[in-house]
């Protein structure tokens, strides 16, 4: 069996991608590898801050509870690379199942100052921007005497919402792009066996 074929097959309509020229295709490798770079940049930043970002003013989390998110958003985030290696044999292909992945990725990084903007002439207690979007936040004093479920922490179900769609948007991102990078250098690989081959 070729391994560079999909397992699945190719949809109808839809072709072996062609040789082309081989300085377009190294220029689509450095995109490849500068977008796999930033991308994994900013998912491994915002999971190894997430913790004491949770912890501090204004929301207070439990230190238990916040590492429970992490947790839950690296399990999305791994759960989901298997749908979309599905969605994008199966249903889109590569590219499309890419720019889809991209753009919930993109909406979750966009609705995440939403919980990190800080007003510091108030304190989160009267924060009324907070206030409007997450509820009724409890005070610090609440917070060291009872041990409040996940749920029941400041601001929990907008920062799992968002969390959410970062994870589902990086699941499928992180297992579509190095098969489409492979596709780039396969078809350097064809582009170079076929010069060669015609000297």
């Amino acid at each position: 069996m070729d391994e560079r074929r999909s397992l699945l097959g190719h949809r109808r309509g839809e072709s072996e991608p062609k040789p082309g020229n081989a300085r377009k295709v190294k220029v689509a490798q450095g995109a490849i590898l500068l977008t796999v770079a930033l991308e994994r940049l900013a998912f491994y930043s915002l999971t190894g801050n997430l913790v004491l970002f949770l912890n501090r003013d204004p929301f207070i989390w439990k230190s238990y509870n916040a590492l429970y998110c992490t947790f839950v958003f690296l399990g999305i985030s791994y759960v989901l690379s298997f749908v979309g290696g599905i969605i994008a044999d199966t249903l889109l292909g590569k590219f499309k199942t890419l720019l889809f992945a991209f753009v919930i990725y993109l909406v979750g990084y966009i609705f995440l100052p939403v919980v990190t903007y800080e007003d510091n002439t108030v304190s989160a207690e009267n924060n009324t921007f907070l206030q409007a979007i997450c509820g009724k936040f409890r005070n610090s004093e609440d917070q060291q005497n009872d041990k409040p479920s996940l749920i029941e922490e400041n601001c929990a179900a907008l920062i799992f919402g968002i969390l959410t769609i970062i994870s589902v948007g990086s699941g499928i991102f992180r297992s579509v792009i190095a098969p489409f990078g492979a596709d780039q250098v396969r078809s350097l690989h064809l582009f170079t066996s076929c010069s060669m081959s015609d000297m």
